[in-house]
C-alpha cells in the first residue's frame, strides 16, 4: 500500500525514520508544487512544479556525505523547513517506528501561484489539493496515463482526466490495463 501524504512545509525523506536496512529512502517521490529544482510530472494534468522521484533522492542520499550538506539540500524543496509539519506526519503515518512501517510512501508539497492569493479570482488551494490527489492515485498504481492514451483505451475523448461527466482514475495495481472510474459529477 502506498501512503500518500498531502502538505506544506516540506519532507525531509533522509529522516532515519524513513531510511530502509540499505540506506535509501522509502520515499517514491515528492511532487512541489512550487519548485522548479527538476522537471513537473509527466502527464497532461501535472505540468507544474518539481518532481523528485526515488532516484533523485537516493542518490542525494550518496551524495550528501561527500558534499558534506543534509541530502534534503541536495534535493531542495521550496518549503522545506526544519521540524516540517509535512516530516512530522509521514513519520507518524509511515516512518519505520509508525503505523504502516514498510509501506513506500510519496507526497505533495502543496504551493499557490500568485493568482490564487486572490480568493474572488480562484478556488484558492482547491484546485491544487485535487490535482494532488489525483497525483497521488495515478502514482500508486503505475506512471500516469496522459490524455490521448486514455481516448485510445477507452474509445471516448478524455479531456484533463474527464471522459464527460466521469473523472478516469486507474487504481488496480495489480493489472495497470484495467482502468476504472471513480464516481460521477
Amino acid at each position: 500500500m502506498l501512503i500518500g501524504l498531502i502538505d506544506v512545509g516540506g519532507f525531509d525523506f533522509s529522516h532515519p525514520d524513513f531510511l530502509d536496512a540499505d540506506g535509501n529512502t522509502r520515499w517514491l517521490a515528492i511532487w512541489d508544487q512550487g519548485g522548479d529544482a527538476r522537471p513537473a510530472p509527466k502527464g497532461d494534468r501535472f505540468g507544474y512544479g518539481a518532481e523528485f522521484s526515488k532516484a533523485h533522492l537516493d542518490a542525494a542520499l550518496a551524495a550528501a556525505p561527500r558534499l558534506g550538506v543534509p541530502a534534503y539540500e541536495v534535493e531542495r524543496q521550496s518549503q522545506l523547513v526544519e521540524g516540517a509539519h509535512g516530516t512530522h506526519v509521514a513519520s507518524i503515518a509511515a516512518g519505520n517506528r509508525g503505523i504502516c512501517r514498510r509501506s513506500p510512501i510519496a507526497g505533495v508539497l502543496i504551493a499557490l501561484p500568485d493568482s490564487d492569493e486572490d480568493r474572488r479570482r480562484s478556488f484558492y488551494d482547491s484546485t491544487r489539493i485535487a490535482d494532488a490527489v489525483d497525483y497521488l492515485v495515478a502514482l500508486g498504481t503505475h506512471p500516469p496515463m496522459s490524455d490521448a492514451q486514455l481516448t485510445r483505451r477507452f474509445g471516448s475523448e478524455v479531456v484533463d482526466g474527464w471522459m464527460g461527466r466521469s473523472r478516469i482514475h486507474n487504481h488496480r495495481w495489480n493489472d495497470p490495463e484495467a482502468l476504472s472510474t471513480l464516481g460521477t459529477i
